[in-house]
């Protein structure tokens, strides 16, 4: 594809596809974080990889290529969202982790427990503080980072975020009681500095 391109813009088409395969694990992580779907993430990742070769053009800072894709990928996400107009919870890793895990059962099934607590949790969250979180969690942009990529004041990010925070910690609260001895399970706190 790229002999198509002229020098500029095979330049350009490279470091897209660079940037890519960089950050193929991020953009995979972000997008089961939404979908909750491995292959609806991969059919995520793969359709913003096709859209980023289509629009290479405007990428004006390689540097910043990233934000970019991630801006490309939440775009075709929401379009796939309101052309589909619903939400599915899977986890297919469940079945490899219990396979080759050194762990023993009862570990597994309590780790795969936590995992499926925080998976759901934050499933239930409006996409807009979901999205906000995972971006902010998830893969550490700052608040202007999250602004550009979002296309929304800082404020509302910062709120966003700390609504999705406290709504997450509420939940986890709710399922991490014990029946038998009432006791709460430890919660990691999120970082909480992205000024």
């Amino acid at each position: 594809m790229s002999f198509l391109f002229s020098k500029s813009k095979k330049t350009t088409a490279e470091t897209i596809q660079i940037a890519m395969t960089e950050h193929y694990s991020s953009l995979y992580r972000i997008a089961f974080a939404w979908s909750g779907n491995c292959h609806e993430s991969q059919d995520l990742v793969q359709e913003t990889f096709l859209k980023a070769l289509e629009r290479f053009d405007s990428l004006k800072e390689p540097e910043k290529s990233k934000q970019w894709l991630i801006v490309i990928m939440r775009n075709c996400y929401l379009d796939d969202m309101r052309y589909k107009k619903r939400w599915q919870i899977t986890d297919e890793s469940a079945l490899d982790t219990m396979l080759f895990s050194t762990q023993s059962s009862e570990q597994l099934v309590i780790e795969q427990q936590k995992n499926d607590q925080l998976q759901i949790a934050i499933q239930k969250l409006p996409f807009e503080q979901k999205e906000t979180l995972l971006l902010a969690d998830l893969e550490g942009f700052s608040y202007q980072e999250i602004s550009n990529i979002t296309d929304t004041p800082i404020g509302t990010v910062m709120s966003r975020l700390s609504r999705a925070r406290e709504k997450l910690r509420e939940r986890l609260l709710q399922n991490s009681i014990h029946p038998s001895s009432q006791k709460q399970q430890k919660i990691i706190p999120f970082k909480q500095n992205h000024a």
